[in-house]
């Protein structure tokens, strides 16, 4: 049951979504496999690879040292103990070596130019129950700045389902959203409801059943 006062709720027109009930109980239906893409492949490769090879060269260079004599069971118990360990420090390097890459992949990815970003719709949804309000809509007060810093062609829109029981507590909440709905860069909305069925599951339901539908901008 929704909370009908105007100091406690502020949303937009509702936009019912049909959501499917799910059995956690059974077995979920067989899908078709997707195909694993190449690029995770790839690294594994780049990982491994380099680790194998050098260990592989190291035993071959020692077998042909100890070899030169005949090798005796001592000697190849520590052949496999040295290719064992030496594995596992060239495995280091080559890890090493792959997240660099990968950093410098990230931020040829963040270089791309906005005109090339597909922009989406974005909810941020906050479920809250008898918090501090001054923490939760500070930090909710950073992250939209920080969003709006990167200037990409996202739309976002940060939803605060409030649960909370505490009188005092709310109105602090009402409050603190009136302040932040002042000065966001993006738009925001707040909703308490009067019971808190299924806790903040049960309020992330309800704004999925109640708002979820993608077919227009909150």
């Amino acid at each position: 049951m929704l909370d009908t006062s105007p100091l406690l709720n502020s949303m937009p027109p509702r936009e019912p979504l049909q959501m499917q009930v799910q059995d956690l109980g059974a077995a979920p239906a067989k899908r078709a496999s997707a195909r694993t893409p190449a690029r995770p492949t790839i690294w594994r490769i780049a990982t491994f690879a380099p680790a194998l090879i050098g260990t592989a060269l190291l035993m071959y260079g020692i077998y042909g040292w100890l070899a030169a004599a005949g090798m005796t069971g001592l000697e190849w118990a520590l052949l496999m103990m040295i290719g064992a360990t030496f594995v596992w420090v060239t495995l280091s390097v080559s890890t090493v070596g792959v997240a660099i890459a990968g950093l410098l992949a990230r931020e040829q990815a963040d270089s791309r130019s906005p005109q090339s970003i597909i922009p989406l719709d974005v909810a941020l949804l906050v479920p809250i129950y008898n918090e501090v309000p001054w923490d939760v809509f500070g930090n909710a007060s950073a992250m939209l700045d920080d969003l709006a810093a990167h200037k990409v062609p996202h739309r976002y829109t940060l939803f605060v389902l409030s649960d909370t029981r505490d009188e005092t507590i709310a109105t602090q909440e009402w409050q603190a959203y009136q302040r932040l709905a002042a000065t966001a860069p993006f738009p925001v909305y707040y909703r308490r409801r009067k019971a808190n069925t299924d806790k903040k599951v049960g309020n992330i339901l309800d704004w999925i059943t109640g708002w979820g539908r993608p077919t227009r901008r909150w």
